[in-house]
């Protein structure tokens, strides 16, 4: 009975070796085994690794920080262009200098490969007025509109003044009675009837009501705006009809005569640019060129743009242009390196060398 007992429960079996135990080392080994094998492929690429790879050579470090491929960094020279080697070239080389006429704020210059100064422009009117209501009244006359033209002395808008008319004929009446007191009075001071005084007084109530008048005539002559020069209407704020009251824009006028051209240039143009430097402007609306001459040089330099603005009065043209139209302004290289080269601020430039090839 013991036997049997013995034989199918033994009180001490045998010890066996778990079955992970082996694998375990096997997967210890093969890990162990790349990360060696890894870090001796880098060191032959010249590319080793930074300290996060390193670290799981060691024990106590995390293995799967070790296999972290995205914390190897490439060694100078292998696989891109070497940085640093740019940079010092790029520090020996120095900064690169612009040309004479850059400046940095003036995003709109340039110069074309023959040498020409570009500026973008833009057309404006010689005379350029708003028109406000001089009274307040209704306006019972207004005829023109947006881009109708019309001739110097039109009117252009008319107010209602009948209020203003009438207290004109009660002046004009009460001054006819003052002047015909002012005769009577004097008459009577020949005569040396009436005293010093009432013939004061007559005088100066004559004096008065003439006063009126030219008031009174004076706010009547607000009642009609005419134009103070030839031109179009540009902007039109106000309808017949319509209640107003005084400095109330009514619209917005620019003279038809030639127009001009206004454009920002670098102030280190003023160098070789003046008064009476020849222009060229292409207006993009009609694809053609207008020639043209600087008529006049603003007095104030912008510092934080170094910019300054010019204006150009273009010769005669038939073609109908607009305010507001826009394009390029050019100056040929002739004109920037002009003899004598006396420019604004009174510098001489000096004439482009001359690559002519002589036999």
């Amino acid at each position: 009975m013991t036997d049997w007992v013995e034989t199918y429960f033994p009180t001490n079996p045998p010890r066996t070796k778990p079955r992970g135990a082996a694998l375990r080392r096997v997967l210890t080994a093969a890990v162990f085994t790349t990360v060696i094998a890894g870090s001796l492929f880098v060191s032959l690429a010249r590319a080793p690794l930074n300290q996060t790879a390193f670290g799981g050579a060691f024990p106590g470090i995390d293995l799967a920080r070790a296999l972290d491929l995205n914390s190897i960094e490439p060694a100078s020279g292998v696989g891109e262009p070497d940085r640093m080697g740019q940079e010092k070239a790029a520090q020996q080389q120095g900064p690169q200098q612009p040309p004479p006429d850059f400046i940095q704020g003036a995003s709109s210059t340039s110069t074309t490969q023959s040498g020409d100064h570009q500026v973008q422009a833009v057309l404006v009117a010689r005379n350029i007025a708003v028109i406000s209501s001089t009274l307040d009244a209704r306006i019972t006359k207004m005829p023109l509109r947006d881009g109708d033209m019309f001739e110097k002395g039109d009117v252009i808008a008319e107010f209602d003044c009948g209020g203003e008319a009438a207290r004109l004929r009660e002046v004009q009446a009460r001054q006819r009675l003052s002047k015909t007191q002012l005769d009577a009075y004097n008459q009577l001071k020949a005569l040396d009837v009436v005293s010093k005084i009432e013939v004061v007084t007559a005088l100066e109530n004559n004096a008065q009501a003439v006063a009126q008048i030219e008031q009174l005539r004076n706010r009547i002559s607000l009642c009609k705006i005419t134009a103070p020069f030839a031109g179009r209407v540009v902007k039109k704020t106000a309808s017949q009809y319509e209640f107003v009251q005084t400095g109330r824009v009514l619209m917005e006028i620019a003279s038809r005569e030639p127009l001009q051209a206004q454009f920002l240039i670098p102030s280190i143009w003023l160098r070789w640019l003046n008064v009476g430097t020849p222009v060229e402007v292409y207006i993009s609306e009609t694809d053609r060129r207008y020639t043209a001459k600087v008529s006049r040089i603003h007095g104030e330099v912008d510092p934080v743009s170094q910019s300054l603005q010019v204006d150009a009065e273009l010769d005669s043209y038939s073609e109908v242009l607009l305010p507001g139209m826009s394009g390029r302004a050019t100056f040929a290289p002739e004109a920037v390196f002009k003899k004598p080269g006396f420019g604004f601020l009174g510098l001489m430039v000096d004439s482009p060398p001359d690559t002519s090839v002589t036999p």
